[in-house]
């Protein structure tokens, strides 16, 4: 049987930056748009994956890996102001 564990992906309500949606992908494969407030949720195997946030400056990639001792996992992330448009940043990442 294989395991699958809640993947929630956070983005913290902010003034600046609010306009501006995140693409997500995970292992190439695209999840859905973050927005500002909002989140994604989705369920993923065991192992290692590439998560992707597409901004308009520059792609931020964060690996997760998800063990069988793992119960879900959340990435906080919040918009920064860069030279010409928002970067996702990455606030914390959560193994429950």
């Amino acid at each position: 049987m294989n395991k699958e564990v809640e993947l929630k992906i956070t983005r913290v309500k902010k003034l600046m930056g609010f306009a501006i949606s995140f693409d997500v992908f995970i292992d190439d494969n695209y999840i859905g748009k973050l927005k500002n407030g909002k989140n994604l949720t989705c369920n993923i195997s065991l192992g290692t994956h590439k998560v992707l946030f597409k901004c308009v400056e520059k792609n931020i990639i964060q690996d997760i890996n998800i063990t069988p001792t793992t119960n879900s996992v959340e990435i906080i992330t919040h918009a920064k102001i860069g030279l010409i448009a928002a970067l996702c940043n990455i606030d914390e990442v959560k193994y429950n």
